[in-house]
């Protein structure tokens, strides 16, 4: 950040640097997670707080003991960016398309799993007929 910062690099170009290089890192394998709500709320404010620097808008706290918080969808909407789900659903997205048209005997087999999973999540049967491109 200081980098480019220094370098007078604009919003956008630090935006476009934070998700070519932190963000493909962060979310390595993400299409495969299994995500409770609050491991996805902890990573959603990681990617928020990373957006606040990007535009230089921190969380501040007032003297008179308050905190001002710039709105998230805002900070976004400034560097480009979308919440960090929209990012990891288009990854299994990506991956479910691949299953589903290579016709593998996983995906099929995958697609037959009824009732909790170990983990009692099967990312697999997200509805992916909103998602046709």
């Amino acid at each position: 950040r200081s980098i480019l910062q220094a370098d007078g690099a604009s919003v956008e170009t630090r935006g476009r640097f934070y998700r070519t290089i932190i963000q493909q890192t962060l979310l390595s394998g993400s299409a495969t997670w299994v995500l409770s709500a609050r491991a996805l709320s902890r990573l959603e404010r990681f990617h928020a707080r990373c957006a606040r620097g990007i535009v230089h808008r921190p969380i501040q706290h007032r003297a008179d003991g308050t905190w001002i918080t710039p709105p998230t969808k805002e900070v976004l909407e400034a560097c480009h960016m979308q919440p960090l789900s929209v990012y990891i659903q288009r990854r299994r997205h990506t991956l479910f398309k691949h299953y589903a048209e290579s016709e593998c005997d996983l995906y099929r087999q995958c697609l037959t799993v009824t009732g909790p999973t170990p983990c009692s999540l099967a990312w697999w049967k997200l509805n992916m007929e909103k998602k046709k491109e």
